[in-house]
């Protein structure tokens, strides 16, 4: 990851983490798919910690900074999408089903332009 440009390490972690929520969506059990997607997403950012405590070249820390930053974002999307998921099949509310819909559109519509 540090011989790559942060741009593309960025666009990577990126666009990985919409195919993994993507596939989520796809699953029998949709939240317990996000579960496994959130503690994937911990063990990496656990990995990056570490990474920005070691010595590194102020332009490498930058990238893991950033990276970092991206992590904690997908983690606390990755849990918001768990909450939203657990709500609408527990739920018969419309707007609980609705809400989801539009969150699993929006993540499809990221996929999408990240494979084109």
């Amino acid at each position: 990851m540090l011989s790559q440009p942060a741009q593309l390490a960025q666009a990577t972690a990126q666009t990985t983490w919409c195919a993994d929520v993507e596939r989520c969506f796809l699953a029998a059990d949709v939240p317990a798919a996000l579960a496994q997607v959130a503690r994937s997403s911990t063990l990496q950012l656990a990995e990056l910690a570490a990474l920005v405590r070691a010595e590194l070249a102020p332009v490498a820390r930058l990238s893991v900074a950033s990276l970092v930053t991206l992590f904690v974002h997908a983690r606390d999307a990755t849990a918001a999408l768990i909450k939203c998921a657990r709500t609408a099949r527990q739920s018969t509310s419309r707007a609980a089903c609705q809400q989801f819909s539009v969150v699993r559109a929006k993540c499809n519509v990221v996929w999408a332009a990240g494979r084109a």
